[in-house]
Formats: C-alpha cells, structure tokens, sequence
C-alpha cells in the first residue's frame, strides 16, 4: 500500500514539474516575442510630449514615421487631434510671411 502511494505521489510531482516547464517555456517564448514587437514598432514611434490637462484627460504628442500626431487621452479612449503637425507649421509659416 505504501508502494502504491510513494509512486502516485511521484507520478503526480513529475506531472506537475513536466506542466510547470511547459508553462514557464510558453512564459519565455511570449516575452522574448514581445519585446521583438516591441523593438520593431518603438524604432518609428516616439512619445516626445505628453501635456496634462486634468487628472483624467491629456494631449500627447507623438512622431511616428517622422511625422507628428497630436492625441487626447481620455478614461473613455484616444482620439487623433490632429497630424502632421510640422508640415501644419510650416504652412503656417509660409501662410503668414506672404
């Protein structure tokens, strides 16, 4: 009886470590792809200003791909204010000196 026991116990403790390796496998696996992503898509995008407005809402401002984008930030979402704020600047510029 106590045979029977010692090796239930011992089937049950390799099932667990054979899972565990599973899982921490699977862990490393995610990470390592998502820092890859990461590294990707954080080469074009950049956060170059972030302007609280209250505790809840705030503008950002954000240059992917070398272009500029202006963003509110919200509990319920983002919304895009406006793009390409350098080429709107330059237009303005031009604008104002004719």
């Amino acid at each position: 009886m106590n045979d029977d026991f010692l090796m239930l116990m011992a089937q049950s403790v390799a099932a667990l470590a054979v899972v565990l390796a599973i899982f921490s496998g699977l862990v490393w696996l995610l990470r390592r792809f998502q820092t890859s992503t990461q590294k990707k898509h954080g080469e074009h995008m950049k956060v170059l200003r972030r302007l609280p407005l209250d505790t809840k809402h705030s503008l950002v401002e954000v240059m992917y791909d070398g272009k500029h984008y202006l963003i509110g930030l919200s509990p319920t979402g983002m919304t895009s204010i406006f793009q390409h704020i350098k080429e709107a600047r330059e237009d303005t510029g031009e604008a104002g000196s004719h």
